[in-house]
Formats: structure tokens, sequence, C-alpha cells
């Protein structure tokens, strides 16, 4: 038998647009995490088009969980600084 998990997801979303956490949490407690995790997504977002060209770092590598670098196509200008969010699992489904 497998852990339990509690998911949100507004219906008609693509998949892979949820949440999930460990155990049974209530309705309220998931809907408060998922706008939370929304909020986080809306900061990257607003970060990503506030950067200029020039402002990315983009790198060539082998691999896509394990990255070995290949080469380096531009360093970038800018630290952007996000929150990290103190969540158990993001839904994959």
């Amino acid at each position: 038998m497998s852990d339990k998990l509690t998911s949100i997801s507004v219906p008609g979303q693509p998949g892979g647009d949820g949440w999930m956490d460990w155990g049974e949490k209530t309705v309220a407690e998931m809907v408060a995490q998922y706008r939370a995790y929304a909020a986080d997504l809306r900061r990257r977002v607003e970060a990503i088009e506030a950067c200029a060209d020039d402002d990315f770092a983009v790198h060539i590598v082998r691999g896509r969980v394990l990255q070995n670098p290949v080469r380096t196509l531009q360093v970038g200008r800018t630290v952007v600084q996000s929150t990290p969010l103190k969540m158990s699992h993001r839904c994959e489904s």
C-alpha cells in the first residue's frame, strides 16, 4: 500500500497544472497551498519578463537530470532572487 496524498487542481487546466501534498489535508489547507504556489509562479514570471536578453545565462549541457556542462553561450548579468516554496510535492499528472 502506498502513502496517501491530497491533490488539488483547476478542472480544464493542462495536465501537470496541479499540486499534491503528503497526507490527508482539508480543502482550506490545499487551497491556501495552491494559491501560495501560484503567487510564487507569478513572481518568477514577473522576474523573467523584467530581464533584458543579456541578463539570461544560457548553457549547452548534456543530460536532462544530471547535467554535464558542454559550453556557455552567455554568462548573464543579473541574479534574480526567488522565494522557494516549502511545500512537499508538485502534481505531475
